[in-house]
């Protein structure tokens, strides 16, 4: 398809960037259909889970989340179909499953091990011991074969990224498990601290958190998911050793993808985060093995409906914050009640490298075109080779449109080490898309003073140091009044 929009009819980018998410919002949609289809119980669960903001952000990105997603979902509720409903594995039977393990085997490694659950399917179910070996005879070779070789060949180029060429995951594995008590009690502290940011992310986040979530979207999705919860108390009673099971392997797969992400950040300098997003594949687990217990619970009220309505107003309030945060200047700040201090840098990494040196007599100045109406503050970020900064100076703000010097100021003595200072002044309106010009007189400085520049080209205007323009710009932030 993309082939023929692209290749042959040469379609704009564009067009194929968000052609290319629709599929995955399709494939989605596809997979989440016939999970919920499948499921033997606890629909209403897998509903609700399916429609968590991060997983439907997610299902909406060209990454591999949104088949990882589907394609767990849809093991898990074919898996519990077969096990709940007793059926005899014939040969259609064992093709369907062997195929939804090679799906598995080909998404995320953390998902994989949701094979386990075929062990619970029962030794009645097979006509045959001899089927029952070559089953799992083949789905062993697809795990070991499939999975194992594509983490294989991702682990060789992920590695050489992580600064970890050469090392087998095998060595890293052994390595950080050559003192076992240590590593245990880090990991937990590592989940410790982690644990209620990853659950937030779970339920809902923006790409990468760079943006505030609306703050009415978790109380009333959690609020979905405990009336979904409620109305799967009174389906038939799951038997106790299926529930143990599937409880154990979520607690199990939990584990395993902290311990991951906890082994990269013991063995490389690099940022190592982890999302709530890891988990959403097999997060159904958790609130399954907690499902079906014969007893309704407060049978006048129609839980299933109240999830239903509560999950699509928790979406309501999420596309409203995407689209303050997108589309509204200080739209984020407004949900969060926080200041609203622009640019938002996605990738801001002040960093000693990239900054310049504060010497007496030096003049400098930056151009830039505030989005909002107001601004009350300037924020620069310092550093120092030393334990405190003795600087001093004045700056003015002007507007180099009319000439106007709107500002005028002084910075004294100590500043931040390695964090940003603030110039505050009276509030300064009308200056929304004005080119400004924020120009500095340095009067006192030592040699171990600097301040960021970004490497390139960030704003519409220069950075001048003593009347020479320079190709990057100073790395400045402009608080407004919200």
């Amino acid at each position: 398809m993309f082939r023929i929009f692209g290749w042959e009819l040469n379609t704009p980018l564009l067009f194929l960037y968000y052609l290319l998410r629709l599929t995955y919002v399709f494939t989605y949609t596809i997979l989440g259909y016939w999970a919920i289809r499948l499921l033997p119980f606890g629909k209403s669960i897998l509903l609700v889970l399916a429609l968590a903001p991060t997983a439907v952000l997610q299902s909406a990105t060209i990454s591999a989340d949104p088949v990882a997603n589907g394609v767990s979902f849809l093991f898990i509720a074919w898996t519990l179909r077969l096990i709940i409903n007793q059926h005899v594995l014939d040969t259609k039977t064992i093709g369907i499953t062997l195929g939804l393990v090679f799906l598995l085997a080909n998404i995320k490694l953390n998902a994989i091990l949701l094979v386990i659950l075929l062990v619970f399917i029962s030794r009645n179910q097979y006509r045959s011991k001899k089927m029952m070996l070559e089953f799992w005879i083949a789905v062993m070779l697809i795990v070991l074969g499939v999975a194992g070789g594509w983490n294989l060949i991702a682990w060789q180029s992920d590695s050489v990224r992580r600064g970890l060429e050469g090392v087998s995951p095998l060595t890293l594995l052994v390595n950080n498990l050559s003192h076992p008590l240590d590593f245990i009690h880090g990991l937990l502290a590592y989940i410790w601290a982690t644990g209620p940011q990853v659950i937030k992310g779970w339920i809902a986040s923006t790409g990468y958190n760079y943006w505030q979530v609306h703050p009415m979207v978790f109380p009333v999705w959690l609020m979905a998911l405990a009336a979904a919860a409620f109305d799967s108390f009174s389906e038939p009673k799951i038997p106790g050793r299926l529930r143990a099971g599937i409880l154990a392997i979520f607690m199990l797969l939990t584990a395993g993808t902290f311990a991951i992400r906890f082994i990269l950040i013991k063995s490389i300098d690099n940022l190592v985060s982890v999302s709530g997003r890891y988990f959403s594949a097999f997060s159904p687990l958790l609130f399954l093995g907690l499902a079906g217990w014969g007893k309704p619970v407060i049978k006048r009220i129609r839980w299933e409906r109240l999830a239903n309505a509560a999950v699509g107003i928790a979406l309501l309030f999420f596309i409203i914050g995407q689209w303050m945060s997108y589309h509204v200047v200080c739209g984020s700040a407004q949900i969060s009640g926080q200041p609203c201090i622009l640019p938002f840098y996605k990738n801001w990494d002040p960093r000693p490298g990239a900054s310049i040196l504060l010497k007496k007599g030096v003049n400098f100045s930056q151009e830039f075109e505030p989005q909002c109406d107001s601004i009350r503050a300037l924020r620069i970020y310092s550093f120092s080779s030393g334990h405190t900064i003795g600087v001093s100076g004045s700056y003015s703000l002007v507007d180099t449109e009319t000439g106007l010097n709107l500002v005028n100021g002084t910075f004294n003595d100590l500043l931040p080490v390695d964090n940003y200072f603030e110039l505050k002044f009276p509030s300064i309106s009308g200056v929304a898309n004005r080119r400004l010009e924020i120009q500095f007189q340095v009067e006192k400085a030592d040699d171990s003073t600097s301040l960021a520049i970004s490497e390139g080209d960030q704003y519409r205007g220069v950075l001048s140091v003593d009347g020479k323009v320079l190709s990057d710009d100073l790395l400045l932030k402009y608080v407004c009044d919200n």
